[in-house]
C-alpha cells in the first residue's frame, strides 16, 4: 500500500509556545501561522506535488478544549488530546486554542498529515509535553503555570529554588470550573539540596481536576 507523502513540521519537533488563539495550518503552502503571526514551515508542501487536498490528518493538542477545524464544515472539540481524521479532503486545519494556561504562550501541537485516505501512521492517542519555566517571585502568592489537565492521566511538576539565601513557599490549586480554586492536600513532601546547594520541592499529589495552578 502506498504512504503517500507525509505532512509534518520542517525539523519533525513538535510547535511548542504557542499563544491562545487561531493557528492555521496551510497544506497548500506548507505554511503554519500562530494567533502572533510566527509562521514555522512544513517539511513540504502540496503545490510541489502538484496536487491540491490532503485526505487523512492527525493532530495533537495539549489542551484538550482546543477546537479543530477542517474546511468550514466540520469541527472536532470533543474533549480530547488526539484526534485522527481519514478519507476527508482539505487543503487548510484551524486549531482554536483556547486562553486556559499560564502563562498563555504555552501551548504546544503535534501533527501529521497525509495525501492518502489512510493514514498509514501510528498517532497514538496518548502523548505528553515538557516545558520549563523560570522566573521570579515575591512575599505574596502569584499564579506562576496553570495548565487545563482535562484529558490528561498524570500531571508532573518540578518547582525548584534557586535562590539560596531565600526560602520558597509554593501552593498548588485545583479547580474543576478555572474559577473556584482549592489548595491540593500535599501527600508526602521531600527536601533535597542539589549540587549547588539550592532548595528543590518535591511533593507527590493524587486527585482529579480539570484545571491546576502553581502560585
Amino acid at each position: 500500500m502506498a504512504l503517500g507523502t507525509i505532512f509534518t513540521t520542517a525539523d519533525g519537533e513538535p510547535l511548542k509556545a504557542i499563544p491562545s488563539g487561531d493557528m492555521f495550518l496551510d497544506f497548500r503552502n506548507g505554511t503554519v501561522t500562530d494567533s502572533a503571526g510566527t509562521i514555522t514551515l512544513m517539511n513540504t508542501n502540496l503545490d510541489y506535488y502538484g496536487l491540491t487536498q490532503c485526505q487523512s490528518f492527525a493532530v495533537f493538542a495539549t489542551d484538550a478544549d482546543t477546537g479543530i477545524n477542517v474546511g468550514n464544515v466540520l469541527t472536532l472539540a470533543d474533549h480530547q488530546l488526539t484526534h485522527v481524521l481519514e478519507n476527508y479532503a482539505f487543503d487548510q486545519i484551524r486549531l482554536s486554542i483556547p486562553d486556559n494556561s499560564t502563562p498563555d504562550a504555552s501551548n504546544q501541537i503535534m501533527f501529521v498529515a497525509s495525501t492518502t485516505e489512510k493514514m498509514n501512521y501510528i498517532f497514538n492517542n496518548y502523548a505528553h509535553f515538557r516545558t520549563n519555566l523560570t522566573g521570579t517571585t515575591d512575599n505574596t502568592f502569584t499564579g506562576v503555570v496553570s495548565h487545563h489537565v482535562g484529558g490528561y492521566d498524570q500531571i508532573l511538576y518540578t518547582i525548584s529554588n534557586t535562590d539560596s539565601t531565600n526560602s520558597l513557599n509554593c501552593k498548588v490549586q485545583f479547580s474543576e470550573n478555572g474559577s473556584t480554586w482549592f489548595d491540593a492536600k500535599i501527600t508526602t513532601v521531600d527536601y533535597e539540596r542539589d549540587e549547588d546547594d539550592n532548595s528543590i520541592f518535591k511533593a507527590n499529589i493524587i486527585f482529579n481536576c480539570q484545571n491546576i495552578e502553581v502560585i
